[in-house]
Parts: structure tokens; C-alpha cells; sequence
């Protein structure tokens, strides 16, 4: 059984974390959640338990933003 989320912006917040896990580090990932007061233990359970985690739209795998860079090749100004 799927709890629904009471806190929408707790919510944001913590889909942008696990963004930030995945694209930089668990450490940014873990000093962005603390830094917007999201609770240690939410930071934790979100942090090192990916099986357990809500499916968003937000946090779907897709390609990451150095890997569309990547793919993008040469651009004018680089």
C-alpha cells in the first residue's frame, strides 16, 4: 500500500535530491536535501534505498544531461 504524500513542496524537494544523486553525487545529493530541511530520516531511506522509492515523473530514468551533451558533439561557441 502506496502512501499518498501530504507535503507537495517536501515532495519537489525530494525528487530534485535523488536528481541530484544521480547526475552528481549522494554527498550533493544529501547536502541539497539538508540544506531545504528535509528530514534525516527521509534524506537516508530516499538516499540508499532506490527500490523503495516513489516512481515520479521527476525521478524516471533518462538520459542524463552530460550524456545529451555528450551526444550533441561539436556546437558553435565551444
Amino acid at each position: 500500500m502506496v502512501q499518498e504524500r501530504k507535503n507537495r513542496l517536501m515532495a519537489y524537494r525530494v525528487d530534485i535530491g535523488i536528481t541530484v544523486q544521480r547526475q552528481v553525487s549522494t554527498r550533493a545529493a544529501a547536502s541539497y536535501l539538508a540544506t531545504y530541511g528535509v528530514p534525516m530520516h527521509v534524506s537516508v531511506r530516499v538516499l540508499t534505498s532506490p527500490g523503495k522509492r516513489r516512481m515520479t515523473e521527476a525521478t524516471m530514468e533518462g538520459p542524463m544531461w552530460f550524456d545529451i551533451i555528450r551526444r550533441a558533439g561539436v556546437t558553435f561557441g565551444s
